[in-house]
């Protein structure tokens, strides 16, 4: 965990994966605790909301080319930047309570998983084999 700091190439292409592969694309449901008037919608108590996180992430106001892998929109100036619009962990005050842990596991994932990257260099060509291993939950 030391190294985070160092890797921050790595660090945004774990924001990036996780900006792109929304485990939860429709965020954990929340209840309104009372009626609400929210940009002039009535919401009544007890009504369930969701955060609409695939729309956020994919959104081309707020990410050029959405589609796209790009870890460099985490990056200035060579340095890992976070971004408020990236919302991997749900929002408001009932965000994730295992964030920092995911965090830290993806990291160590991620990173253990690139040195099993292996590169061949044969004249102007760079192959890199991936080895990839189920790690679904399902």
């Amino acid at each position: 965990m030391d190294d985070r700091k160092k890797l921050p190439f790595t660090e945004a292409s774990i924001l990036e994966i996780q900006r792109l592969a929304d485990i939860v694309p429709l965020g954990i449901p929340h209840a309104v605790t009372e009626d609400v008037q929210f940009r002039g919608y009535f919401i009544p108590k007890d009504t369930l909301v969701l955060s609409n996180m695939y729309s956020v992430h994919m959104n081309p106001e707020l990410w050029p080319e959405p589609e796209k892998f790009k870890p460099e929109r985490f990056l200035q100036r060579g340095m890992k930047v976070e971004k408020k619009e990236l919302i991997p962990f749900s929002v408001g005050k009932r965000v994730c309570l295992g964030e920092s842990l995911a965090r830290a596991e993806l990291f160590l994932s991620l990173s253990s998983d690139l040195r099993l990257i292996i590169l061949f260099q044969t004249s102007k060509v760079v192959l890199l084999l991936l080895t990839f291993r189920n790690h679904s939950m399902f």
